[in-house]
């Protein structure tokens, strides 16, 4: 849930903001902790949002694909990357901002998609399954769309997927949601409860986050107003053609608007661990502003469409 504001700090330390040794230890230290805070807090959100499931329909998503997953692939693989790529050519974007922008484009959804979709009440049972499928394919498609892409402005770089870190996201959003489909089964009073803490305990971390990510990270002050386009452009573009192509596909509406959030809120933590593994330090101070720029904007669309 703090990918925005961790990446910042690690910004902040390649810009040589860090000080001297002690300083800089006492930065690991603060990330540390921040990385195990907000994995107990990923778990928790996602225990609550899987009090909002059932198994059955789930299931039933699973075994009809074509009723929502497939039009959400197509969104989430086709639509998005392909948008990415449109906005940084045309706006003839360096290679650094490029590969950010079209990183970026290509991640699956993350945990902030499944809050969304609860505020706007959509299908949990596919935004969950969404989240689920777009990541396991993410492992595949993430390359292949990066090497169909980026041969625009980068011959010989090759972009490094962060399978562990995939992995573990998988496992912290799959356990977490059955034991909150067990605790609705055996306990749906107190799944109640769960579900209605969980979502606002969340939605308040989403919006601290982007908060801390803006005041700490300084080099969004140095950020071309092209990328700031983007940055606002890329999710707008999502949330709009993610809608539209769940309507043509004869979606009802609720289904549309899960399918239209999966589409346009990204995993921000995912993009900036493939940029962190794939680039030089000297790089990552400029590339890491892009997606926290990208992070604030989903999450104000967010709260103008609740």
């Amino acid at each position: 849930l703090l990918p925005s504001f961790t990446s910042a700090m690690n910004g902040s330390t390649i810009n040589g903001t860090a000080g001297n040794s002690t300083a800089v230890r006492a930065g690991d230290t603060l990330r540390m902790a921040l990385t195990v805070v907000s994995t107990l807090l990923m778990c928790f959100v996602m225990l609550a949002l899987g009090c909002s499931v059932c198994l059955d329909r789930i299931l039933q998503h699973l075994k009809r694909p074509w009723a929502g997953l497939t039009v959400g692939f197509v969104c989430q693989f086709g639509v998005m990357p392909l948008a990415a790529f449109a906005l940084a050519r045309g706006l003839r974007l360096g290679s650094a901002e490029a590969s950010a922008v079209l990183i970026l484009g290509c991640c699956p959804g993350g945990l902030a998609s499944n809050l969304i979709s609860y505020w706007l009440d959509g299908d949990m049972d596919l935004s969950i399954s969404m989240t689920i499928v777009s990541t396991i394919l993410g492992l595949g498609m993430m390359p292949l769309c990066l090497y169909i892409y980026s041969r625009s402005w980068l011959d010989d770089t090759t972009f490094v997927i962060p399978y562990n870190t995939i992995g573990i996201t998988l496992a912290l959003l799959v356990i977490p949601v059955i034991l909150g489909m067990l605790l609705r089964h055996k306990c749906p009073v107190h799944a109640c409860r769960m579900l209605k803490l969980g979502t606002v305990v969340g939605s308040l971390v989403l919006v601290v986050t982007a908060v801390l990510g803006i005041i700490s990270y300084n080099s969004l002050q140095n950020m071309s107003m092209h990328i700031w386009f983007i940055a606002a452009a890329l999710p707008l573009i999502g949330f709009l053609l993610g809608y539209v192509l769940a309507m043509l596909f004869r979606q009802p509406p609720f289904r549309c608007r899960t399918i239209s959030v999966e589409t346009g809120a990204q995993s921000i933590h995912l993009c900036s661990g493939v940029l962190q593994i794939s680039f030089p330090p000297e790089q990552l101070a400029l590339m890491f502003s892009f997606p926290i720029a990208y992070s604030v904007f989903q999450l104000v669309y967010a709260i103008l469409m609740i």
